[in-house]
This record gives structure tokens, sequence and C-alpha cells, in this order.
């Protein structure tokens, strides 16, 4: 596809990935923009008292899209990216439904499955009185 697309839900991530894994990923903001993905982890920060201050922990929770212009084409591709790189010992949970507005009939969902990112087209089905 080459328009834009419109790329709904999450993927959560469990257990979710620690810091020291993802901190460099093209797939952590900002860099993953410059990489011109279309998805994005979403990371959920949480502040824990230390003896010497405040203590920052970030952790990847969830696969998301960015928000504006994405153009959906590598999806799978970049699902297996992560798959690959962070799915030891953890599952996936979820899907990302996309959408092009300029393609009718376009859809597309997209799951982890078994550590293998997968893509599902709907099927069109008639109604049993058309025949």
């Amino acid at each position: 596809m080459s328009s834009f697309a419109d790329i709904s839900g999450s993927i959560q991530i469990d257990p979710p990935i620690p810091w020291r894994e993802f901190a460099d990923s093209e797939f952590y903001l900002p860099d993953a923009r410059r990489a011109w993905r279309d998805l994005r982890f979403e990371v959920l920060e949480s502040r824990e008292n230390a003896p010497d201050g405040v203590f920052i922990r970030r952790t990847a929770v969830a696969i998301v899209a960015f928000d504006g212009e994405t153009r959906g084409d590598d999806l799978r591709d970049e699902l297996q990216m992560i798959a690959e790189r962070h799915g030891t010992g953890r599952t996936f949970h979820g899907r990302l439904d996309v959408r092009w507005p300029d393609h009718e009939g376009s859809e597309r969902r997209f799951k982890i499955v078994d550590g293998q990112a997968r893509e599902y087209s709907p099927l069109v089905v008639w109604p049993p009185e058309s025949d």
C-alpha cells in the first residue's frame, strides 16, 4: 500500500521488557521515528524512592503504532523483528487492526502467535439468499 494507514489496537508484552533490553532499540522513541518505523514500544515509567533519591524504572509494556502518518507497509516485518529480539520468555497478547482509507477492502489484522508475526485478511461471506 502506498497511502497512509489507520492503525488501532495494541499488543501487550508479558512480562514487560526492561529498560536495559530496549534502551537502544529502533522501536523506542525517538529512534523509532528516525528509523522510519510505524511501530513503537509503549513505555511505562514508575518512580520509586531510593536512599539516594528517586529511581525511575522504564519498561516496554506494549507495541503500538505512532500517532500521525504511518504507512503500514512493513508491519509484519516490524512485529517479527520485535518477536525475534525480545520474545524469548515472553508472550504477546492483542492485535493491531489496519485500514488504508484510500484502498477499499484493504483491512488487515496483525498479531504475534508463538513467536511469529501473523497477518490476517478478512473473509467475504455471501449471504445464502444471494445464490
